[in-house]
């Protein structure tokens, strides 16, 4: 999943992520989200059945976002970000 913080919150050495669900904590902005150069898709095969999705990244690391994750985070820049963002 993801998460949307409105404010640096500096070292994020104090969050806690349950290592059954999450890798890595990391962070992007909405210019690096959105920017085109850092978006690509991603053919993902399961049970016999394909479908694309967006990868975000890699960025300045190695840490990609892709999957369910990027799937909803792709609708939801989409739908709810990307219509304001341009205005």
């Amino acid at each position: 999943m993801f998460g949307f913080i409105d404010k640096d919150i500096g070292d994020m050495s104090h969050l806690l992520a349950s290592p059954d669900e999450v890798d890595t904590i990391f962070t992007r902005t909405l210019d690096e989200l959105m920017d085109s150069s850092k978006r690509s898709t991603e053919r993902l095969s399961r049970d016999g059945k394909s479908m694309d999705f967006p990868v975000f990244g890699p960025n300045d690391g190695n840490e990609r976002i892709w999957g369910l994750t990027a799937f909803i985070l792709n609708a939801a820049l989409e739908k709810a970000i990307i219509p304001q963002y341009k205005e």
